[in-house]
């Protein structure tokens, strides 16, 4: 089997490119690939929504090409479909006041953060935090996770990785495993559907000084990032 990557260097910079790749031609086999960088935690919350809300743009674009042709009109919905099917039938998130938090994409989302090594050494609860904020915007969008390292030599530092990206690349067996107790690895990993709000919490931040209240709880994560992050080294 054969797939092509296309690597779009230069982040935000270059954010046009997105559509070279992303067409109504491969929408229906695409996966996009979100690498974060855990070395600068800064920038993991802010380097995630931006190209979350870039790819809806695209596919905004695409959605508008392919429903002007009777061939392709129902492309879309049925992919909102398939991504509807990532998630059990009595998923408690789909349904109830948590279904208007979830915002799913219609195409494969996996976001990687990469260089755990250089987090490994953070205090729990840094962890903890950061862990919590992926999580919530993989669910969010129906979005994988996976954290990766090139320098640690354990099975689990690219393993998960590999897998994830043969499942949507390949079509290979489903990655099963869950991961998400920083104390026990470093290297987390939440397939797209398996992950709830129950055990991701709200964040134990509340606004201080001038600071605005949140509006919804996504903002309430994005501001709590911000604060938590903002002078945080993530070493090399």
């Amino acid at each position: 089997e054969l797939c092509h990557l296309w690597e779009i260097g230069g982040g935000s910079t270059h954010a046009d490119l997105l559509d070279v790749p992303l067409t109504e031609a491969t929408v229906k086999n695409v996966t996009v690939v979100i690498v974060v960088d855990l070395s600068n935690p800064k920038d993991v919350f802010p380097c995630v929504t931006f190209w979350m809300d870039r790819i809806r743009t695209t596919l905004r674009e695409v959605e508008t090409q392919l429903r002007a042709k009777p061939a392709t009109a129902k492309v879309m919905d049925l992919l909102r479909e398939r991504a509807r099917k990532n998630f059990a039938e009595d998923h408690p998130n789909l349904s109830g006041p948590a279904k208007d938090l979830m915002n799913l994409l219609p195409i494969n989302v996996v976001i990687i953060a990469n260089k755990a090594d250089a987090f490994s050494d953070k205090e729990p609860k840094t962890k903890k935090d950061m862990s919590r904020a992926l999580r919530t915007l993989a669910h969010t969008n129906g979005a994988s996770l996976v954290y990766s390292s090139t320098k640690d030599e354990s099975p689990a530092a690219m393993g998960n990785l590999r897998k994830m990206l043969n499942q949507h690349l390949f079509k290979e067996a489903p990655v099963e495993t869950r991961a998400t107790n920083h104390n026990a690895t470093d290297f987390l990993v939440v397939p797209v559907g398996k992950d709830f709000f129950k055990d991701i919490e709200q964040p134990d931040w509340t606004p201080s000084g001038k600071q605005p209240a949140p509006t919804t709880p996504l903002d309430q994560w994005r501001m709590a990032a911000e604060d938590w992050f903002k002078d945080l080294d993530g070493g090399d």
